[in-house]
């Protein structure tokens, strides 16, 4: 309960807080629970009064204090259903079950308060305090139940506000039902439907008004929120469950009134009231999965974002290195001294590609050159790195000594020798000449006394990329 009742006077920053948003058609779902649970104690209030057995008179006291308390507590979270914030968030299972209480309790007082056929003023305001506290004790208490990842904080002039709401609406509600069940006929049965309406919106009154005096903190926390109640789950369940509760209590009734008992009209409506809890269940639990449905696809829509954020991340990355290598690279003794004895005039040599590749890679100071390039091919992340002179031929390369060696092959004629040549970052995509797979090249120009000598070509297969691209 560690963000239970914890108060503010000033709003905090709006860059601090979640912003929620509301459906609509739970928001009516909400209030019409509450209305019918409201309904359904009104009736009870009846059969006390008109019950002269004590033992009985217990029996619909208790089940009417539960219809209306569980109805107080279903239309909570059927509200909090109906809200939603750009964060997880559950409910912890005990105290969500402690939340029922004071509702219950206050609703039982209420209807015992109510069941007598003469009510004072002050028995008036007493039901309607009682009604009003449960509501609001209910309401507080289920939102302690509530762990989402941040804050949560109370607006003291709006929570003030919502207590009184609960207490002023109650208290109107039991004056109609009982300043008005004097009324004979068609007058009676509207003060009963106006009595439940209004109680029913204070209930609802009394909890978007203390929503409203809620605010959601970000902590900074974007870790998953401790486990607990699903809260689309519990507001699914509970608003079946509830609505059987409040059915079931209205049929009682009614089955309870001799002269209905043979009523058609009666039967008809028992039997609306039935179907009518079927569609609500039906109409939750579509609702529960059609929720978690889309849950689900906003999670996997979310992690495949990130994944193809992380792949053109890591791709772009790479991308860089390579062009970081051959820059690098291209200020080496070794390799500006390796590319001076071929000097910045040269023509392309007159050898075969295989007697190149014998020659340069027999000979020493390329050799430990290719030795250096294969370290630094490791090490950086780069397949080939190969170094070509001024006339385009591969004189030195990481991957001498292998098949498929990148040493003598004469590559004047790729895109990237011409842009280094010009005294530019050369790039391009190509098929290797002596590997036959595709690849990302970079080249970056090797200058001394700003005289063209050679360059430093970085390749990456595309093959290296699967592993991302998959």
């Amino acid at each position: 309960m560690q963000n239970f009742l914890h108060f503010v006077i000033s709003p905090p920053e709006s860059s601090l807080l979640y912003s929620g948003s509301y459906d609509a058609l739970l928001v009516i779902l909400s209030i019409a629970i509450a209305i019918f649970a409201s309904y359904a104690s009104l009736l009870v209030s009846q059969q006390i009064s008109s019950n002269p057995k004590t033992k009985i008179q217990i029996l619909w006291i208790a089940g009417g204090g539960l219809c209306l308390g569980i109805g107080i507590w279903a239309m909570h979270f059927v509200g909090m259903l109906a809200f939603s914030l750009p964060c997880s968030s559950s409910f912890d299972p005990t105290i969500t079950f402690l939340s029922t209480i004071p509702s219950i309790l206050a609703s039982i007082l209420a209807m015992r308060i109510i069941s007598h056929r003469e009510i004072s003023n002050s028995r008036l305001a007493m039901g309607g305090l009682l009604i009003g506290v449960g509501i609001g004790g209910m309401h507080y208490l289920g939102m302690a139940a509530m762990r989402l990842n941040g804050l949560i904080r109370y607006d003291i002039k709006l929570f003030l506000l919502s207590i009184f709401v609960a207490i002023v609406l109650a208290t109107f509600a039991l004056w109609i039902r009982t300043r008005l069940q004097l009324l004979h006929g068609r007058w009676n049965t509207w003060a009963m439907t106006a009595s439940a309406t209004v109680m029913g919106l204070s209930v609802s009154g009394m909890h978007y008004t203390a929503m409203a005096a809620a605010y959601f903190i970000r902590d900074g926390d974007t870790s998953e929120v401790a486990s607990g109640l699903d809260p689309a789950f519990l507001s699914a369940i509970v608003l079946s469950a509830t609505s059987l509760i409040v059915v079931l209590t209205i049929i009682a009734t009614y089955l309870g009134k001799r002269n209905l008992l043979t009523a058609g009209k009666s039967y008809k409506f028992i039997g609306f009231l039935i179907v009518g809890w079927g569609g609500i269940a039906w109409l939750s639990a579509d609702y529960y999965y059609s929720h978690l449905s889309r849950k689900i696809y906003q999670q996997e829509a979310q992690l495949a974002t990130q994944q193809a954020e992380n792949v053109a991340s890591n791709i772009d990355t790479s991308i860089e290195v390579l062009k970081g290598i051959s820059m690098l690279l291209s200020r080496d003794k070794d390799i500006k001294r390796a590319l001076r004895r071929f000097g910045s005039d040269v023509a392309p040599s007159q050898m075969n590609q295989e007697e190149r590749k014998q020659r340069w890679t027999q000979d020493k100071v390329l050799g430990e050159l290719n030795s250096s390039l294969k370290i630094a091919a490791t090490t950086l992340g780069a397949d080939i790195i190969f170094i070509i002179n001024a006339a385009g031929d591969s004189i030195a390369a990481s991957n001498a000594g292998e098949p498929v060696s990148s040493i003598g092959p004469n590559f004047a004629d790729r895109k990237y020798f011409l842009q280094v040549k010009a005294r530019q970052q050369g790039y391009t995509y190509a098929v290797g000449r002596t590997t036959n797979v595709p690849g990302l090249y970079y080249a970056y120009p090797v200058l001394e006394a700003g005289r063209f000598i050679g360059a430093v070509v970085v390749k990456r297969d595309i093959t290296t990329f699967s592993y991302w691209t998959n």
